[in-house]
């Protein structure tokens, strides 16, 4: 990653493959901190000379964890900018020989660091490999075999693999494309690196299509990858008993929503947590979540509903999705109907 780029003439430029993986960083932070107050992110180096963890997570041999699982700040920011623009690498170190370390380390350190923050339970975990090693597991079968074990734990614990391929120059690229290691890791089958693109195996295209030839394009496959989906929901469409589609329902229009404002302590600056009571206003007794009922007008009066029977509303209506009845008879069609615009 500390090789620097060679431009069209074959000459090496000032940028390095991992100068260009902070700088996307840096940017990624920048954009989560105006679009969401929700989103967690760290950073962790891997074939570093020292080991860095967080209080409670033993530390593994060449990985550093350089920014927890957090809110990103504005501190944080301008230290990464320091660490880029200054060269300050030798705060965590290189190693020289890559088959010292154990890439399934990484893997494992990233599946703790997961486990280990309680803001990330129940959302989505992804995982963003930025590297431009075509062997991570090098020629050993041993290390091949925990790193694939590894990547199965990261799946079944609900953390999505993306990986970001930064290619050197054009002979780099072929390597990357032809990489046995990372077909196995992302569980598609290799390709041949000279083989035409019609030829190409469609599995493989997936690895193709991860490698990035300068900044820019790391920068806009990350703000591509990193982007919010417009789709909220799906929803199954019965045609017959036996025959059912299942459709996607995305939204046309989103609006852009301002992250909520944080409330700080004066003196600590730390951030303050909300409690909600409430109050019956007759006695003035603390009301529990049990005493609480939701109340509909139908018929002239109110009808009560329990907290627990709210819960069986959606579950004892019927069955989930939509079912179709039938159709209405050609002579009900309006004129307009049959008009295309």
């Amino acid at each position: 990653m500390h090789v620097p780029r060679v431009d069209a003439e074959g000459q090496p430029t000032s940028e390095t493959p991992f100068t260009d993986a902070l700088s996307c960083v840096v940017a990624c932070m920048n954009e989560r901190i105006l679009k969401s107050d929700t989103d967690l992110i760290g950073l962790v180096l891997y074939g570093t000379a020292k080991a860095k963890t967080p209080e409670g997570i033993m530390p593994f041999p060449h990985t550093y964890v350089m920014i927890a699982p957090d809110l990103p700040s504005a501190t944080e920011i301008r230290e990464l900018q320091a660490v880029r623009d200054e060269r300050r690498f030798d705060e965590f170190g290189q190693i020289d020989d890559a088959s010292s370390s154990d890439f399934s380390n990484v893997l494992w350190l990233v599946l703790l660091l997961f486990s280990g923050c309680a803001a990330a339970k129940g959302a989505r975990k992804r995982l963003f490999l930025i590297t431009n090693d075509p062997k991570p597991c090098g020629s050993s079968e041993e290390v091949r075999a925990r790193v694939l074990g590894r990547c199965s734990d990261l799946r079944n614990g609900g953390v999505e693999l993306q990986p970001f391929f930064v290619s050197n120059s054009p002979s780099h690229t072929d390597e990357l494309r032809a990489a046995v290691d990372w077909h196995l890791i992302l569980q598609v089958r290799p390709v041949d690196a000279d083989a035409e693109d019609d030829d190409l195996d469609p599995a493989g295209v997936s690895v193709a299509s991860c490698i990035c030839d300068s900044e820019r394009a790391l920068f806009k496959r990350m703000q591509r990858t990193q982007h919010r989906k417009r789709s909220y929901g799906s929803v199954e469409l019965s045609i017959s008993d036996s025959h059912v589609l299942s459709l996607k329902m995305v939204t046309l229009v989103k609006p852009f929503v301002k992250p909520s404002a944080t409330k700080l302590h004066a003196a600590t600056n730390e951030p303050l947590t909300r409690e909600r009571t409430v109050l019956c206003k007759v006695h003035g007794s603390v009301l529990q979540e049990s005493d609480i009922f939701k109340a509909w007008e139908f018929g002239g009066s109110m009808v009560y509903f329990e907290p627990y029977e709210l819960k069986h509303l959606k579950s004892d209506i019927g069955e989930d999705g939509l079912r179709l009845l039938g159709f209405k008879p050609a002579e009900r069609l309006k004129p307009y109907h049959n008009l295309r615009a």
